[in-house]
């Protein structure tokens, strides 16, 4: 509504106008998914096949045709996965502080920046990276995020928590009741079924490939899948973490067709 309001007040009512925001987040979705892709030891294959997973799942698009915090969020997220890896990488530190602006920023647009917080914080726990709790820069981060949270919380709880009675609503009329294999179903639908492979090998490169630093991006990705698959959410919700497990998926492959046409 805020980003709706300042393109009104700037630019007008036009039609494309009000659609340059959704516009330019595709194009910046698809780049943040190549730039992961490269971060991570992907060439140029693997990054056109990223970007061409990121355009080939209807699901995913669908979320660029319309005004909703589901476009911000596929790419905020994704800037906060493409600082991650530069921490794992051994990057500065002083990231951490990054990390939480763009946390905060996340917060204030939709709750599923909280959901890739807690994933983070558990594939943290659960890997070599739990080193990085002795940083005190990690806390720091914390704070900013929580102290750019303030404002949203103060007003949550002035209006009585209207969004925890949006989320029970939605859950009771809006929500069809899925079995976990049926909510698995509908990301492999909405995603494209052809390119299942893709993700799903990206998966299981971050959770049991050789590079044991990059565990904590399957344990992450893992853990953001099964919050939303267990409860009764919309399916659209797990995509933010789609970039990065394409990005897995796109250097196995890339990595398969080397291997096999040198060999």
């Amino acid at each position: 509504a805020i980003v709706t309001f300042i393109v009104r007040s700037l630019l007008g009512e036009s039609y494309i106008w009000l659609r340059i925001v959704t516009a330019l987040t595709a194009g910046l979705s698809v780049l943040i998914a190549s730039r992961i892709t490269r971060k991570l030891g992907g060439g140029r294959f693997a990054q056109n096949l990223t970007c061409l997973a990121m355009v080939a799942g209807p699901g995913i698009w669908a979320m660029f045709s319309f005004y909703s915090m589901n476009a911000l969020d596929i790419v905020i997220i994704g800037v906060a996965v493409l600082i991650v890896i530069d921490i794992i990488h051994g990057g500065d530190k002083k990231l951490w502080l990054v990390f939480g602006a763009v946390a905060g920023v996340g917060l204030a647009n939709k709750m599923t920046m909280l959901v890739y917080i807690f994933a983070l914080f558990v594939g943290l726990l659960a890997t070599r990276h739990r080193s990085m709790f002795k940083t005190k820069l990690l806390y720091a981060g914390a704070a900013i995020a929580g102290l750019m949270f303030i404002p949203h919380i103060i007003w949550q709880v002035m209006h009585d928590w209207p969004t925890l009675e949006f989320i029970r609503i939605t859950q009771e009329y809006s929500i069809y009741p899925f079995s976990i294999a049926g909510f698995l179903w509908q990301i492999i639908l909405t995603l494209n079924p052809v390119i299942t492979p893709l993700w799903v090998g990206g998966l299981l490169f971050f959770l049991f490939g050789k590079e044991k630093k990059y565990r904590i991006l399957g344990i992450l990705a893992l853990v953001f899948l099964l919050v939303y698959t267990v409860q009764r959410s919309k399916v659209y919700y797990v995509y933010p973490v789609m970039p990065l497990l394409f990005a897995g998926g796109a250097i196995i492959m890339e990595r398969f067709f080397k291997k096999n046409s040198s060999s």
